[in-house]
């Protein structure tokens, strides 16, 4: 019953000090004492075991250094996490009186409320051999289902606040697979396109910040959104940079004028803010003569009939 399980956490946590790590470890792969909530709100008991995928939502304390670790985890980041296969601890069965004693014992137990904590757990709810390109496979999956947008931009809100943190390489690894980053998607004739549902991407393929000059409206899937400074942070920390504007024009805005990717009144736009705004950039920078030389080889600047020519071709 809830009140045997709060007695008997009640009981662990008051155990003298000097003995405590051997009477808490009395309990671990045997009886099925863990309180936690799963996804669809059902509550359960689980085996205690080391480092288990089950994230505490109330600051934990650090038991050999006797300090806090984390800050409470609100109750929809909270919820995500459990739709997407991560247990967190039902800390509501617990006394008050003995909470924070518990919270102490479970310390090596259940994760923190932290992005290393929250990060560390996800990786644990997978088999240890698992292969790379099957986690990843796995990771979508769980977002798949019962994951809205709200919940993936509270979700991304609470793991960019790293730069306070820090991160590991496995959390890396683990926060590029995760589908959370908002993507451009290329205007259509669609008049609704803006008010389409945003589109998610994980960073397992190549994915850049846009320069800051780029027209938004030509922009695709490569190119991510950022929404404030540190969800940038968080970008670069997992290695997404800024494209180049010679490269932004070369890979990207010529391409799709030469392949007829865009309309004709966004074309002569692109076309004309590159040789009317960024030519003169790009031609001071390093190496700026070979690209203008590279790049007078596209045929991309329409001529009087609207065809697509080199720049070597007009007069």
């Amino acid at each position: 019953s809830v009140e045997w399980i709060s007695n008997l956490w009640g009981y662990i946590s008051s155990v003298d000090e000097s003995s405590e790590q051997e009477g808490i470890e009395m309990f671990v792969d045997s009886w099925q004492i863990l309180p936690a909530n799963v996804g669809d709100g059902e509550r359960i008991l689980l085996k205690l075991s080391k480092d288990m995928a089950v994230v505490c939502l109330e600051p934990m304390i650090k038991k050999k250094k006797n300090v806090i670790s984390g800050k409470k985890i609100n109750a929809q980041v909270g919820k995500v996490l459990q739709n997407i296969g991560i247990r967190t601890l039902d800390a509501s069965i617990f006394k008050e009186t003995s909470r924070r004693a518990v919270l102490q014992v479970l310390d090596g137990f259940v994760q923190p409320p932290t992005i290393k904590g929250v990060l560390k757990a996800l990786s644990n709810s997978f088999p240890r051999d698992i292969e790379d390109e099957d986690l990843t496979r796995r990771i979508k999956l769980r977002f798949k289902y019962d994951v809205s947008d709200n919940d993936r931009e509270k979700l991304l809100e609470f793991l960019s606040n790293v730069a306070q943190e820090g991160i590991d390489e496995n959390g890396i690894d683990i926060l590029r697979k995760l589908p959370l980053f908002k993507v451009f998607k290329q205007e259509s004739s669609n008049v609704h396109v803006s008010s389409a549902s945003p589109e998610f991407s994980d960073l397992i393929d190549m994915k850049y910040l846009p320069p800051a000059c780029a027209d938004t409206s030509i922009l695709d899937s490569k190119f991510i959104k950022v929404s404030n400074q540190n969800e940038r942070e968080l970008l670069e920390k997992l290695g997404v940079k800024e494209m180049n504007l010679a490269f932004y024009y070369e890979s990207h805005v010529c391409p799709k004028i030469i392949d007829g990717g865009i309309t004709d009144k966004k074309r002569e736009s692109a076309v004309l803010k590159l040789l009317a705004q960024d030519l003169p950039n790009i031609a001071e920078g390093e190496s700026g003569q070979v690209w203008i030389d590279r790049i007078s080889q596209l045929k991309f600047i329409p001529n009087r009939n609207g065809l697509a020519v080199c720049a070597n071709d007009l007069y």
